[in-house]
């Protein structure tokens, strides 16, 4: 049995004696979020917020298993309102921002990862998501993102190993050789003329 499952059991002993602490069933519903339990999850984050709707951290709790059920847009309610109850939640604004990637809103996804950032400057996850969008934008026509994800991904990489985060390590390598990929792929712009003069205006010019 995994150290998870092992929290997982105990938290469910202590729910037994405390059924009305919403944290207990948070801290449950976070752990199986973890083992990939997302449906359980859901409603052990539903309890909670059945409990105490007024704990920006239950929201989030249910926001998140809602992402990986893969139901973006009650996520997203979910972490508008746990940003309405908690403005500096860098968690919330974080899966706020994911929440929006899947769906293409590419640049509404960065301002979430934006806020994120600059609430913890350290939130190397934030850094590859804000990362990941821009490499989307480049793919989306915008290619002028592609220095900025390369920025945001080293940084990623950089805070990842620094925090001996393996997993969030190997997901900005992954990123990064994909704008390699990206990158490659961009066209040249063909050589820019000279502009030829502008005929018509010089004749104004004569004739005032």
């Amino acid at each position: 049995m995994s150290t998870e499952q092992v929290f997982i059991e105990r938290l469910g002993k202590a729910l037994r004696s405390q059924p009305g602490d919403a944290g207990l069933w948070r801290a449950r519903g976070m752990a199986k979020i973890r083992m990939g339990q997302y449906k359980e999850a859901f409603k052990d984050c539903d309890k909670a917020i059945q409990l105490k709707s007024d704990d920006a951290d239950n929201w989030v709790c249910r926001g998140i298993s809602l992402v990986f059920l893969k139901k973006d847009e009650e996520a997203l309610k979910d972490f508008q309102r746990a940003i309405k109850l908690e403005s500096d939640n860098d968690i919330a604004w974080n899966f706020s921002g994911i929440a929006k990637l899947r769906p293409g809103k590419h640049s509404e996804a960065i301002k979430d990862f934006d806020r994120a950032i600059e609430l913890k400057s350290d939130y190397a996850v934030a850094w590859c998501n804000r990362g990941v969008a821009r490499v989307m934008l480049a793919k989306n026509g915008q290619p002028s993102n592609l220095e900025q994800a390369r920025f945001d991904l080293k940084k990623a990489l950089a805070l990842s190993r620094a925090q001996e985060d393996e997993e969030g390590e190997e997901r900005a390598q992954n990123w990064l050789q994909e704008l390699a990929q990206q990158k490659s792929n961009t066209p040249t712009p063909p050589p820019r003329t000279k502009k030829a003069p502008n005929r018509s205006r010089q004749k104004v010019k004569e004739m005032a």
